[in-house]
């Protein structure tokens, strides 16, 4: 049967096809092959690359085109479902049955892209803004995970979105779930973590200003299906000095006792599912009433002009959705 994730291009002519076109004497594609055979860590490997070669250029030139008269194909698959992580790396994709759940999905992902698709997005700072289709991914089965990946804004630094994305020529704005992954483990286990309490502050006064480096331990403890046993990558340094894992999950803990009882059991997961759940419904409403609205995981960024409105549906599908009312930031 035909692989879900291989697009319909990626046959056995194509490579016979590519040397042709990159062969000097055509001068359509420049292509840089992958070197084969040799084990690199994944962040290090490299796929093989094709770019416009002369006669390509000079005959787009002689059109008129420019990279905006180009755009993304709808037609991959936008469901993905992921094995689990093997020493870190991420999980390979998976074949699934379909359900009625995959389909819908499949289908609310599909008017997302249309309409992302014609957009007017633009970066002030490059001609080409590159790829805007999306992707729900999900963890091992489809009771975890489901966030939206892929389009080029979630690659900006916030300050960058901020600074240089332009919707319908109009600066932009996001609204922010404040505390997400930790509000929806409470909501997901029937609870309402208080709006006006910081979910990652713990009864001692040598964690004070160590916000970042317990939001970091506490989403650790919410995602890993195991207790933790050392301090995940990169918290050391943002922790007091000697910080041990015992003691920074101990007050933690005690900080979350409503929960405790999920940490270790995957639940931050689980709720990213929720959060996924709600995003996808408040894009979907607000691009029934024409406001574009890109996503970035448990925020959005909306046209200034929309803020307001952007605040009250997602407001309004959290609240439908979870039944506990959001915590939103502005900015």
């Amino acid at each position: 049967s035909r692989d879900r994730y291989k697009a319909a291009a990626l046959n056995t002519k194509l490579p016979g096809i590519v040397d042709l076109l990159s062969d000097p004497s055509c001068g359509f594609l420049v292509s840089t092959v992958a070197v084969r055979g040799t084990y690199r860590p994944r962040k290090e490997r490299r796929q093989s690359v094709m770019s416009a070669g002369p006669a390509m250029v000079g005959l787009l030139a002689s059109e008129g085109l420019t990279a905006d008269d180009f755009a993304d194909s709808l037609k991959g698959e936008t469901i993905i479902l992921r094995a689990q992580k093997v020493n870190g790396e991420t999980g390979a994709e998976v074949d699934y049955e379909e359900t009625a759940d995959t389909t819908r999905w499949r289908e609310e992902m599909e008017t997302i892209n249309r309409r992302l698709g014609v957009a007017d997005l633009r970066d002030i700072t490059r001609p080409h803004v590159g790829n805007r289709s999306m992707r729900r991914v999900f963890n091992v089965d489809f009771d975890h995970g489901g966030r939206l990946y892929g389009a080029f804004w979630q690659d900006m630094s916030g300050n960058d979105r901020l600074s240089k994305l332009r919707i319908g020529g109009e600066e932009v704005g996001e609204v922010d779930m404040r505390s997400a992954a930790v509000r929806f483990v409470y909501a997901g286990a029937g609870l309402e973590f208080p709006a006006d309490e910081d979910a990652y502050a713990v009864d001692n006064p040598s964690f004070q200003g160590r916000r970042e480096g317990l939001k970091k331990v506490l989403n650790a403890m919410l995602s890993t299906t195991k207790p933790l046993s050392r301090l995940p990558g990169g918290t050391k340094a943002l922790l007091p000095r000697n910080t041990t894992i015992e003691l920074v999950t101990r007050l933690l803990t005690e900080r979350h006792k409503p929960i405790a009882n999920l940490f270790g059991t995957g639940a931050g997961l689980k709720a990213m599912k929720t959060e996924a759940a709600v995003m996808v419904a408040t894009l979907l409403a607000l691009g029934d009433e024409g406001v574009v609205a890109l996503p970035v995981h448990d925020a959005l960024v909306v046209p200034r002009s929309s803020l307001g409105r952007a605040v009250a549906v997602l407001s309004d599908r959290y609240r439908a959705i979870t039944g506990t009312n959001a915590v939103l930031k502005v900015t």
